[in-house]
């Protein structure tokens, strides 16, 4: 193998090991992105939604109550207010159930989220009912329907909600589990393509001090070569002139006068 294709293979070795480390290093960044947008984007909003729907379950059921006992009471601004609130709570609880639906990709969660909307469409028409009956004094009939149908029913809206928050710690806990596989695979293929750099360096720096070598006993020999070279040249002058200086003699000798 020529010396020319000795250091092309191994610059294009190490070319390849760079491109490899680059291409490991963008691989892992991108997966460890997604695996971060998920945990914190896309399960920390849908954790926030279903605590929130939660607490506006609670506070619910909550103003239900309130309606029923500032009625009796004669209350007619308490009941107001906790009207208004009721209101307002079954609303913000509508538009949680819109936003939460398609951030739900499993089936699981996605037949959770239905149930939570089918029980959340029941409360509402249910707090119509004990809203009108306290409006014209029929409180014993509101208090029926809050502690029969009511409150079954907003027992199913927090195990919903439970069971989705709870789902998505879990998938937020198995986010973080891969996040740290990753980094692991991350790490390891990073060290090993060092490792092997690093030997296809030592493989370089053999061939590269084997072609010092050899380049040096071309160059002595060479040398050596051209010097002998220079000695038989000198030789070779030194018995021409030698041998013209006796044949001039001998023509002189015999009376020749070629050299005239």
């Amino acid at each position: 193998m020529t010396i020319g294709k000795k250091l092309f293979i191994g610059s294009g070795a190490m070319l390849l090991m760079l491109l490899a480390m680059a291409v490991s290093c963008l691989v892992s960044i991108g997966r460890l992105g997604s695996e971060l947008d998920a945990a914190g984007k896309l399960t920390g909003r849908k954790l926030y939604l279903y605590g929130e729907m939660m607490t506006e379950v609670n506070m619910a059921q909550a103003n239900m109550r309130g309606i029923i006992l500032f009625t009796l009471m004669g209350d007619s601004a308490g009941v107001q207010q906790n009207v208004e609130s009721l209101d307002a709570q079954i609303a913000t609880m509508f538009k949680d159930a819109r936003e939460v639906t398609p951030l739900n990709t499993t089936a699981r969660g996605r037949e959770l989220a239905a149930s939570f909307g089918a029980q959340l469409r029941k409360l509402s028409q249910l707090s119509r009912e004990i809203k009108d009956l306290c409006a014209v004094g029929k409180t014993p009939e509101a208090a029926m329907i809050l502690s029969g149908a009511a409150v079954s029913t907003i027992d199913v809206l927090q195990k919903s909600a439970t069971e989705m928050r709870d789902r998505q710690l879990e998938h937020l806990e198995a986010s973080a589990q891969k996040g740290d596989q990753e980094i692991s695979r991350a790490r390891w293929t990073a060290w090993s393509l060092a490792l092997v750099s690093v030997l296809i360096g030592i493989v370089i720096l053999k061939v590269i001090n084997g072609m010092s070598k050899q380049l040096r006993h071309a160059t002595s020999q060479l040398a050596e070569g051209a010097s002998q070279i220079s000695a038989a040249a000198a030789q070779v002058a030194s018995s021409s002139q030698s041998g013209a200086g006796s044949f001039r003699r001998g023509c002189l000798d015999r009376g020749d006068f070629c050299f005239r």
